[in-house]
Protein backbone atom coordinates (compact mmCIF):
# COMPACT_ATOMS: atom_id res chain seq x y z
CA UNK A 1 0.00 0.00 0.00
CA UNK A 2 2.95 2.38 1.14
CA UNK A 3 4.59 1.66 -2.50
CA UNK A 4 1.44 2.05 -4.32
CA UNK A 5 0.87 6.03 -2.20
CA UNK A 6 4.80 6.55 -3.40
CA UNK A 7 4.05 5.71 -7.36
CA UNK A 8 0.99 7.75 -7.08
CA UNK A 9 3.10 10.79 -5.83
CA UNK A 10 5.66 10.23 -8.36
CA UNK A 11 2.80 10.16 -11.26
CA UNK A 12 0.62 12.83 -9.64
CA UNK A 13 3.50 14.94 -10.24
CA UNK A 14 4.60 14.40 -13.45
CA UNK A 15 0.54 14.63 -14.92
CA UNK A 16 -0.64 17.50 -16.92
CA UNK A 17 -3.24 19.63 -15.52
CA UNK A 18 -6.70 19.07 -16.29
CA UNK A 19 -10.16 20.78 -15.41
CA UNK A 20 -11.12 17.28 -14.36
CA UNK A 21 -7.85 16.52 -12.24
CA UNK A 22 -8.24 20.35 -10.46
CA UNK A 23 -11.93 19.38 -9.47
CA UNK A 24 -11.15 15.97 -8.37
CA UNK A 25 -8.52 17.18 -6.14
CA UNK A 26 -10.59 19.90 -4.26
CA UNK A 27 -13.57 17.90 -4.46
CA UNK A 28 -11.72 15.13 -2.36
CA UNK A 29 -10.00 17.27 -0.47
CA UNK A 30 -11.67 16.58 2.59
CA UNK A 31 -11.54 12.97 2.30
CA UNK A 32 -8.15 13.38 2.15
CA UNK A 33 -4.82 14.88 3.66
CA UNK A 34 -2.42 13.21 0.75
CA UNK A 35 -2.88 14.97 -2.10
CA UNK A 36 -0.50 16.46 -4.10
CA UNK A 37 2.54 15.42 -2.28
CA UNK A 38 6.22 17.02 -2.53
CA UNK A 39 9.45 15.28 -3.29
CA UNK A 40 10.34 16.17 0.82
CA UNK A 41 7.35 14.91 2.24
CA UNK A 42 7.19 11.72 0.30
CA UNK A 43 10.93 10.85 2.31
CA UNK A 44 8.97 10.56 5.48
CA UNK A 45 6.78 7.53 3.39
CA UNK A 46 10.02 6.15 1.71
CA UNK A 47 11.69 5.85 5.50
CA UNK A 48 9.32 4.82 6.43
CA UNK A 49 8.61 1.85 3.98
CA UNK A 50 12.68 1.24 4.37
CA UNK A 51 11.87 0.31 8.17
CA UNK A 52 9.38 -1.91 7.35
CA UNK A 53 11.53 -3.82 4.86
CA UNK A 54 14.24 -4.05 7.07
CA UNK A 55 17.84 -3.91 6.51
CA UNK A 56 21.38 -5.09 8.10
CA UNK A 57 21.84 -1.71 9.52
CA UNK A 58 17.85 -2.03 11.37
CA UNK A 59 19.20 -5.27 13.20
CA UNK A 60 20.07 -3.26 16.55
CA UNK A 61 15.74 -2.55 17.27
CA UNK A 62 13.31 -5.28 17.35
CA UNK A 63 10.21 -5.84 15.53
CA UNK A 64 7.90 -3.31 17.90
CA UNK A 65 10.61 -0.72 17.98
CA UNK A 66 10.76 -0.64 13.86
CA UNK A 67 7.27 -0.45 13.59
CA UNK A 68 6.62 2.48 16.27
CA UNK A 69 9.44 4.63 14.39
CA UNK A 70 7.30 3.37 10.68
CA UNK A 71 4.33 5.06 12.53
CA UNK A 72 6.43 8.07 13.48
CA UNK A 73 7.45 8.44 9.82
CA UNK A 74 3.76 8.32 9.02
CA UNK A 75 2.57 10.80 11.08
CA UNK A 76 5.52 13.06 10.31
CA UNK A 77 4.35 12.91 6.71
CA UNK A 78 1.09 14.07 7.51
CA UNK A 79 2.06 16.63 9.32
CA UNK A 80 3.98 18.29 6.65
CA UNK A 81 1.15 18.43 4.43
CA UNK A 82 -0.75 20.15 7.37
CA UNK A 83 2.17 22.85 7.77
CA UNK A 84 2.22 23.35 3.89
CA UNK A 85 -1.24 24.60 4.27
CA UNK A 86 -0.24 27.36 6.36
CA UNK A 87 0.61 29.23 3.57
CA UNK A 88 -2.34 29.39 2.43
CA UNK A 89 -2.66 33.29 3.82
CA UNK A 90 -1.19 34.87 0.50
CA UNK A 91 -5.09 34.17 -0.99
CA UNK A 92 -5.99 37.16 1.45
CA UNK A 93 -3.66 39.63 -0.19
CA UNK A 94 -4.54 38.14 -3.65
CA UNK A 95 -7.86 38.64 -2.44
CA UNK A 96 -8.17 42.41 -1.66
CA UNK A 97 -6.27 42.54 -5.14
CA UNK A 98 -8.68 41.18 -7.11
CA UNK A 99 -11.67 42.81 -4.78
CA UNK A 100 -10.19 46.39 -5.53
CA UNK A 101 -8.81 46.04 -9.15
CA UNK A 102 -12.41 46.10 -11.00
CA UNK A 103 -10.87 44.08 -13.78
CA UNK A 104 -12.94 40.79 -12.24
CA UNK A 105 -15.78 40.17 -10.31
CA UNK A 106 -16.00 41.41 -6.59
CA UNK A 107 -16.99 37.90 -5.59
CA UNK A 108 -13.63 36.29 -6.44
CA UNK A 109 -11.92 38.41 -4.63
CA UNK A 110 -13.94 37.51 -1.04
CA UNK A 111 -14.07 33.66 -2.41
CA UNK A 112 -9.81 34.33 -2.37
CA UNK A 113 -10.27 35.62 1.23
CA UNK A 114 -12.71 32.82 2.57
CA UNK A 115 -10.34 30.28 0.60
CA UNK A 116 -7.01 31.90 3.02
CA UNK A 117 -9.23 31.42 6.31
CA UNK A 118 -10.00 27.71 5.21
CA UNK A 119 -6.41 26.93 4.73
CA UNK A 120 -5.73 28.49 8.01
CA UNK A 121 -8.47 26.78 9.76
CA UNK A 122 -7.71 23.29 8.19
CA UNK A 123 -4.01 23.43 8.79
CA UNK A 124 -4.15 24.62 12.37
CA UNK A 125 -7.15 22.55 13.42
CA UNK A 126 -5.26 19.20 13.92
CA UNK A 127 -2.61 21.02 15.62
CA UNK A 128 -4.42 22.94 18.17
CA UNK A 129 -8.45 20.69 17.91
CA UNK A 130 -7.65 17.44 16.83
CA UNK A 131 -10.98 16.36 18.36
CA UNK A 132 -12.68 18.93 15.41
CA UNK A 133 -10.43 17.85 12.47
CA UNK A 134 -12.98 16.03 10.32
CA UNK A 135 -16.10 19.09 11.30
CA UNK A 136 -13.48 21.73 10.40
CA UNK A 137 -12.13 19.92 7.50
CA UNK A 138 -15.26 19.57 5.54
CA UNK A 139 -16.48 23.23 6.26
CA UNK A 140 -12.67 24.29 5.18
CA UNK A 141 -13.14 21.85 1.95
CA UNK A 142 -16.36 24.08 1.19
CA UNK A 143 -14.50 27.15 0.88
CA UNK A 144 -11.30 26.03 -1.01
CA UNK A 145 -13.60 24.76 -3.47
CA UNK A 146 -15.40 27.58 -3.95
CA UNK A 147 -11.93 30.15 -3.53
CA UNK A 148 -9.35 29.05 -5.48
CA UNK A 149 -11.10 27.05 -8.94
CA UNK A 150 -13.16 30.49 -8.84
CA UNK A 151 -10.55 32.53 -9.68
CA UNK A 152 -8.99 29.74 -12.51
CA UNK A 153 -12.29 29.95 -13.82
CA UNK A 154 -12.80 33.89 -13.39
CA UNK A 155 -9.20 34.08 -15.99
Amino acid sequence: MLRKSIKQAAANSVRPVSFSSLFQHFSNRAHSSHKSPTIVNSLNEIAALTLLRGGDFLSAFDKHQLEAMAMLFLDLHRYGYILGWILGPWLFSFGILVFRSGFLLRILGVLLIAACFGYLADSLTPLLLPNYEDVVGRIASILLTLGEPAIILGF
